[in-house]
C-alpha cells in the first residue's frame, strides 16, 4: 500500500511536470508571436520598397511579353494585331483586327464615330498589383501599306493603340509604368525592327516625358 501511494506520488509529480512544462511552452508560443508580429509591423515598410520595384519589373516583362507574342502572331496570321491599354489603369488587351482594311478606316476615325469592329477572341490581362499605366506615346509606324497616321493611334482618348503588322513592323511606342511610391519604368518600342528596350526604375521626378 505505501508503495502504490509512493508510485501514486510520483505519477503526479510527473503529470504536474508535464503541465507545467506544458503550460510554459504556450507561454513561449504566445510570446514568440507577439514578437514577431510587431517585428513584421517595423520591417514591412522597408520591404514594401523593393518588393514594389519588383512587381513594376515583373509588370514591364509581361509587357514586353505581349508586345513580342503580338509581333509574332501578326507575322505568322498576316494580320494586324492592336495592343490597348488606357493611362491610370492596370488593365490591357490585345486583339487581331478582321481585316487590314478595317485597320485602316479605324484609323480614320474621329473621336465621335464608331469604332470598326474587333474581332471577339481578344485577350485582356492586368499588371501586377498595384502597378499602373501612367503615360503612352506613340507615332508614325515604319513600314509600307498605309495604315500610318501619326496622331490616329491616341485621338481614341480613352485607350491608346500600338499596332503590329503582318509585315514584321509596329508602331513607334513609349509607354511609362509606375508603382505605388512613384518610382517609374519605361518601355520604348522600336517601329521598323519591333525591339524592344525597357529602362531601370526611376522616380517619376528624374524619369523622361
Amino acid at each position: 500500500m505505501a508503495s502504490d501511494r509512493g508510485l501514486d506520488r510520483v505519477a503526479g509529480r510527473r503529470r504536474a511536470s508535464r503541465d507545467g512544462r506544458r503550460a510554459m511552452t504556450l507561454l513561449e508560443i504566445v510570446l514568440t508571436l507577439s514578437l514577431l508580429v510587431i517585428l513584421a509591423a517595423v520591417t514591412w515598410p522597408a520591404l514594401g520598397r523593393p518588393m514594389a520595384r519588383q512587381r513594376l519589373r515583373q509588370s514591364a516583362d509581361q509587357v514586353r511579353a505581349e508586345w513580342v507574342r503580338a509581333r509574332v502572331d501578326a507575322m505568322s496570321t498576316n494580320r494586324t494585331y492592336v495592343f490597348r491599354f488606357t493611362p491610370d489603369s492596370d488593365t490591357y488587351t490585345v486583339q487581331a483586327y478582321a481585316s487590314e482594311d478595317e485597320a485602316a478606316w479605324d484609323l480614320s476615325l474621329t473621336s465621335d464615330e464608331t469604332e470598326s469592329p474587333l474581332e471577339a477572341n481578344s485577350r485582356q490581362r492586368r499588371l501586377a498589383d498595384k502597378i499602373r499605366f501612367v503615360a503612352g506615346e506613340t507615332g508614325t509606324a515604319a513600314a509600307a501599306g498605309g495604315l500610318r497616321n501619326d496622331d490616329a493611334l491616341t485621338s481614341s482618348g480613352f485607350d491608346q493603340r500600338i499596332f503590329f503588322y503582318s509585315d514584321g513592323t509596329c508602331s513607334d511606342a513609349q509607354l511609362q509604368l509606375a508603382n505605388e511610391y512613384g518610382r517609374t519604368i519605361i518601355l520604348s518600342l522600336r517601329g521598323l525592327t519591333g525591339v524592344v528596350t525597357v529602362s531601370e526604375p526611376v522616380s517619376s521626378e528624374t524619369a523622361a516625358p
